[in-house]
């Protein structure tokens, strides 16, 4: 499957950069999922699970705070308060 990067961000931690195939985050209207070729979008997203699915179906897990999402053409960036 095609893949896309994707990077979260925290005021005061480093960067989590990843290829990913997937991502579902809990956002202002609900979950949504995002794969490569997403439309652009932009929201706020609600305290919860990030989950990410790699290549080879591996999948990692965030608890994410308050922030915003942000897809774009080859990137999708997360801004969280706090990911654990």
């Amino acid at each position: 499957m095609k893949t896309y990067t994707l990077k979260i961000v925290t005021p005061v931690t480093s960067t989590v950069e990843h290829d990913v195939v997937k991502t579902i985050v809990r956002a202002a209207a609900g979950d949504i999922g995002i794969m490569a070729g997403h439309v652009p979008y932009v929201s706020t997203i609600r305290d919860g699970k990030i989950r990410v699915v790699l290549e080879g179906g591996i999948e990692k897990v965030y608890e994410a705070t308050d922030g915003i999402v942000k897809v774009g053409k080859d990137e999708t960036v997360i801004l969280a308060q706090s990911v654990k």
